[in-house]
């Protein structure tokens, strides 16, 4: 049997489609978030990309797709330093918070900025929040420019691979919640964070993976 497949993307630019959902007999309606503000481009020469490992502290722990971290617990993730070069970091996933909570974070959001959230067109699914905290160990590199608090990070099923419940593939992003600021990490000193990303109602078998695409990952089981 063919599997539906529905599309839901949550990405910060000037104006892109929040969800698509495709199947062969329904398709759900595009959504768009509408921003004034620009993402900072990185560097895609990964030959001047320079992976390090940290000294992180004892807490921080080394995570895989079959030994998931739980919610307040701490691990290990990379992340791009201001030369753009990839070092490790701690991060701990504080809170995962869904339903009403989360509603009201997004017409807070929507009240405040000019960045837009839009409503779901989809009973299915509803908007999440992870909070988390970032540490930088000894040896990242920063400067007075920074790096900020913000950290790559990716939501997936269990395996690793796309979310897929009652037999629908969820394909998402995420968009970082945190205000704009001079704000500048700094080591040893943790720094929150938000975000937030779409989830199928009733799923909790998922996971959050932080972390660049070719360095040190830390995954967390969702709830």
């Amino acid at each position: 049997m063919r599997k539906k497949i529905m599309l839901l993307a949550l990405i910060a630019l000037v104006s892109i489609n929040l969800l698509a959902c495709g199947s062969k007999k329904e398709e759900l309606k595009n959504n768009e978030i509408s921003s004034t503000e620009e993402n900072t481009p990185k560097s895609d020469d990964t030959a001047q990309k320079e992976e390090t490992p940290a000294t992180n502290s004892s807490e921080a722990k080394q995570s895989t797709l079959t030994s998931l971290l739980q919610i307040g617990q701490t691990g290990i993730a990379s992340k791009f330093a201001v030369d753009s070069s990839i070092h490790d970091a701690n991060v701990s996933l504080t809170n995962v918070i869904r339903g009403e909570d989360a509603q009201r974070i997004v017409a807070e959001y929507n009240s405040t900025h000019n960045t837009r959230i839009s409503p779901l067109d989809s009973d299915q699914i509803e908007y999440a929040v992870a909070e988390y905290a970032i540490t930088l160990p000894a040896g990242f590199p920063t400067n007075e420019y920074g790096p900020n608090e913000e950290i790559n990070a990716e939501i997936d099923g269990l395996d690793g691979e796309g979310l897929t419940y009652n037999g629908i593939l969820f394909v998402t992003t995420t968009l970082n919640l945190n205000e704009p600021s001079e704000k500048v990490l700094k080591i040893g000193v943790p720094e929150k964070g938000r975000l937030i990303f779409t989830l199928p109602k009733g799923c909790t078998d998922y996971l959050i993976s932080f972390g660049e695409y070719d360095g040190t990952h830390a995954y967390f089981k969702g709830k």
